[in-house]
């Protein structure tokens, strides 16, 4: 594959958050990058979710922005209604930014 350079430009690393900054979902499982999130999305029940997520707070758009500092995502993410929204809204955005499209 040969990259062009808008896509070197838009590659941004999947990085860990430090282990004082990891997401603490509702079960007590931790989250440390966008990839964990969207797996944890993938096997959370709604109620986790729903838990996270309400009209007044979006936990998940609050850590990325905060602690992952991706203000796109952020917003992008705080549109989903529900966890499969959330999921694929992560799912593009690591293809389109991430280096997921270039790791597993």
């Amino acid at each position: 594959m040969v990259l062009t350079l808008l896509d070197l430009v838009k590659q941004k690393p999947v990085f860990d958050a430090s282990e004082d900054k990891v997401f603490w979902l509702h079960n007590g499982y931790t989250l440390k990058n966008l990839r964990e999130l969207r797996d944890a999305l993938a096997t959370m029940t709604n109620s986790q979710f729903n838990h996270h997520v309400t009209e007044t707070r979006h936990d998940f758009s609050d850590w990325i922005r905060d602690v992952l500092n991706d203000e796109v995502l952020a917003d992008d993410i705080q549109t989903a209604t529900d966890r499969h929204q959330a999921r694929a809204i992560l799912e593009q955005h690591l293809n389109d930014w991430y280096e997921s499209r270039h790791h597993a």
